[in-house]
């Protein structure tokens, strides 16, 4: 029998939720608590993605459900559990190093212009400078 097999509508089941990043090809994948919202024989309906009973795994998508609690695929794996947290961090990171890279090619555009060097002015050098040690604050890290 299937862990999925006797759910009901309200249940909470763990579905994959991918957050791209400019720095990873794949992006990062966590696992958000549904409600189910609708079951049938053969399948279940969570935040209005289909997935089958048998497997939990996604109809016309790639993903698949859990079941919180439930045990990993691999012994190296946590208990399966709610990653809203961890993926609200991961959002604000990643946002945090898009605001640095920004800071650094701005930075960069005031130094220099086809190829020649040109005045800096300090009021962009400091800019620059804020928003990198406001990041590493942040992101508790020293560059």
């Amino acid at each position: 029998m299937s862990k999925f097999e006797n759910l009901k509508i309200g249940d909470t089941v763990l579905t994959p939720i991918v957050v791209s990043s400019p720095y990873s090809l794949r992006g990062r994948k966590f696992l958000i608590s549904r409600a189910v919202e609708h079951v049938t024989k053969t399948q279940f309906t969570a935040d209005g993605l289909r997935y089958s009973k048998q497997y939990g795994s996604g109809i016309g998508h790639c993903g698949k459900a859990e079941i919180p609690g439930g045990i990993p695929h691999s012994a190296s794996e946590e208990i399966l559990k709610d990653q809203t947290a961890e993926m609200e961090d991961f959002k604000r990171r990643v946002g945090i190093l898009r605001d640095i890279r920004d800071a650094a090619e701005q930075l960069i555009k005031s130094i220099r212009h086809d190829g020649k060097l040109l005045n800096i002015s300090l009021d962009n050098l400091e800019s620059a400078r804020n928003r990198i040690k406001a990041a590493q604050t942040d992101l508790n890290i020293k560059i």
